[in-house]
């Protein structure tokens, strides 16, 4: 499987981790073990998710 195939396929289940942390642990991870394999697209998309996710969990704590 190909680092895109692996990516496509590991983004449905970064969706549906539960808290925003968990999320962000996940995202975190695709990337250290991938990034050599990514796009500079993907790696910039899953920098704004992870983003997005801390604004979540920062919401949350509120």
């Amino acid at each position: 499987m190909t680092a895109t195939e692996q990516y496509e396929r590991l983004k449905h289940k970064i969706a549906v981790k539960s808290t925003p942390a968990e999320r962000i642990s996940f995202m975190r991870a695709l990337i250290a073990l991938y990034g050599n394999e990514l796009s500079d697209e993907q790696i910039d998309d899953l920098g704004v998710n992870i983003r997005l996710a801390q604004e979540q969990e920062e919401q949350h704590e509120s």
